[in-house]
Formats: C-alpha cells, sequence, structure tokens
C-alpha cells in the first residue's frame, strides 16, 4: 500500500512533462511510468543487497528527480542541437561570445570506474563531468580540483595516478 502513496506522488507531479499524442490514453502511459519506475527499484535492490526499501525508494527518487533536472534545463535553454544519430552541437554564450562545440560521443561503457583523491575518498561524480566527450580531460590537472593527487581505477584494470602539476591525461 505504501508503494501506491509513493507511486502517486512521483507520477502525480511528473504528469506535467507527460506529452499525451493522439489516442495514447493518459491511463496507460501512467501505468508504463509505474512499471519502469519499479524496474528501476528492481535494478536498484539488485546492486546494493544491504538496503532496505525505503532507502531504494529514495535512491529511484534521486535518480528520477536528476534525469528530469537535466532534461528540463536541456529544454529551457536549448542549448543542446542534435545534428544526426551520433552527432550533437552545443552552444553556449561567454562574455558575449557565441561558441559551438560539434561532439561526437564515445560510445560504450566508460572506460573509468573510478576517481579518488590523495585521501582515497571516492570523488568520481565531482571530476568524471570534466573528462569531456573523449575523456580527456581538457588539459586539466589535479590542482584544478584542489587536490594533491587523483587515482584513476580503470576498466582494463590499469591504475593511473596524477600527482598536483601533473596533466590529466587518459588514452582509451
Amino acid at each position: 500500500m505504501f508503494y501506491i502513496y509513493i507511486y502517486t506522488l512521483i507520477f502525480g507531479f511528473s504528469t506535467i512533462f507527460i506529452y499525451v499524442n493522439g489516442p495514447i490514453i493518459l491511463k496507460e502511459t501512467y501505468n508504463d511510468k509505474i512499471s519502469k519506475f519499479k524496474q528501476l527499484n528492481t535494478i536498484i535492490s539488485n546492486q546494493n543487497k544491504n538496503k532496505n526499501k525505503y532507502k531504494i525508494i529514495l535512491s529511484s527518487l534521486l535518480i528520477i528527480l536528476k534525469v528530469l533536472k537535466v532534461s528540463i534545463i536541456q529544454k529551457l535553454y536549448n542549448n543542446v542541437s542534435c545534428i544526426n544519430k551520433n552527432t550533437y552541437i552545443v552552444q553556449y554564450i561567454i562574455a558575449g561570445k557565441l561558441y559551438k562545440n560539434v561532439i561526437i560521443p564515445y560510445r560504450g561503457p566508460c572506460p573509468i570506474l573510478q576517481i579518488s583523491d590523495e585521501k582515497d575518498d571516492d570523488i568520481t561524480d565531482i571530476i568524471l563531468p570534466y573528462s569531456g566527450h573523449c575523456y580527456d580531460f581538457q588539459s586539466l590537472t589535479p590542482s584544478f580540483f584542489s587536490c594533491e593527487k587523483l587515482i584513476f581505477q580503470l576498466s582494463n584494470g590499469d591504475e593511473l595516478i596524477f600527482n598536483k602539476h601533473d596533466i590529466i591525461k587518459i588514452i582509451i
């Protein structure tokens, strides 16, 4: 019964974002969203065996909110345009100058599994967005992130260590 209240709360607010097209009935869309939420809960519960129901639901809600935040920002600012299946243009303005970048995203899983600092704290979520679409880190150093050292665990089993003034360069 508790799940029904949570689903109603989540998807009651998210019905604003549902685009009803022609013969699609709102109830079917709603049921589809609930089944996707249940699938997300199942995936999270399989990854984290020690979590209770409430933490699993909270983790699912946080993922949904992050996705909604990103999609709303992209719709409002209209700064990402899709050219074709694999090519995007990102445009932005800094100091009155228009910049456009053509981006062809790296396909496949991320080659970086984890990024740690000198205290062995996991800071992957903070550092990874700076990696760029080719994981080249745009000539940044650990000092940019106020770190003495960054340790990268790669998916091929390698461990790369970059000291304070080393340029972060990962070859895929």
